[in-house]
């Protein structure tokens, strides 16, 4: 029983230790976005030259990344290695000489997340090791094709001429998961929202946002859907036809109506209040009710 204890113990410390190295100080990060160009840094510490050498990288322990051998395989081309990476990955061979053996790997995949291992072996003395933790982050973009439950696309919708403006509405129907859904403009600003109507059915959402938008150099407007937790967007997009806007009343034109209506009654309201004013004044001047203005009382001399 304490046999196997010591055993278990051991084995033990061995997992924590190798964690320990994986996540520790020796460990450099590198941080890249999805698509973009990643360089893993290896160097000997004593800076001599590498040309004639050879040295390698494996991911994850057990993938073999790129081997360089100048004698040998000159051109990155080790049998056994994974094919995925192997197109993309690359030394500098300029760098040789500095004791550099760092590699970029282009074109960079959300799988090729990792932890890298530089590896240069040395005759007279031991290896030297460097282990780099690859971090790749996922930018938006169309993943309807990869993933599951992605929306495929929201429509973009016009439909008709307002007091306000053209209307727009960008419609989508049935997503998984539940989408931001907004309205750009040709210059990427968001227009102001008139109405948005999240409806939840059958654990599906269905979202429908409405704008209102004026003439514009293009008239060019997107209906854009974004499901933040899959790094998915979609969109669609529509050019409103210049007569649409030349249907839609003028606001300038409404307003001047508007004014003039309120003046006129403001007008009417005056002449009310005037002549009311005007008979009590004159009631309060003479000795004689004014009750029929037709009759006009005899003066005495």
């Amino acid at each position: 029983m304490l046999c196997f204890l010591s055993e278990f113990l051991s084995l033990f410390l061995f997992v924590v230790a190798a964690a320990g190295r994986e996540h520790g100080p020796d460990v450099t990060t590198v941080v890249v976005s999805e698509f973009s160009d990643a360089l893993l840094p290896c160097s000997l510490s004593t800076k001599e030259n590498l040309q004639g050498k050879h040295f390698n990288w494996i991911k994850d322990n057990n993938v073999e990344v790129f081997f360089y051998n100048a004698s040998v395989y000159p051109n990155n081309s080790h049998p056994g290695f994974e094919k995925l990476l192997q197109e993309r990955t690359f030394h500098l061979p300029e760098q040789l000489t500095l004791g550099n053996a760092s590699i970029k790997i282009e074109f960079v995949k959300l799988e090729d997340a990792g932890n890298y291992t530089c590896i240069i072996p040395r005759l007279q003395a031991k290896e030297e090791r460097s282990t780099i933790r690859l971090v790749v982050e996922p930018i938006l973009r169309d993943r309807s094709l990869e993933i599951p439950g992605a929306l495929v696309k929201p429509f973009a919708r016009i439909l008709d001429s307002s007091v306000e403006g053209v209307l727009l509405r960008c419609e989508v129907h049935g997503a998984v998961i539940k989408p931001t859904v907004r309205w750009l403009d040709g210059d990427g600003n968001v227009p102001p929202t008139m109405e948005l109507t999240v409806d939840e059915r059958g654990g599906r959402y269905f979202v429908y946002l409405l704008i209102a938008v004026q003439k514009t150099y293009d008239n060019y407007y997107r209906c854009e859907a974004t499901q933040e937790e899959i790094s998915h967007r979609v969109y669609d997009d529509v050019s409103v036809p210049e007569q649409m806007f030349e249907s839609c009343p003028d606001v300038f034109v409404w307003i001047a109506v508007w004014f003039s209506g309120v003046l006129s009654l403001a007008a009417v309201l005056a002449m009310v209040t005037c002549t009311k004013c005007i008979i009590k004044h004159a009631r309060k001047r003479s000795r004689w009710p004014i009750t029929d203005w037709s009759f006009e009382p005899e003066l005495k001399l």
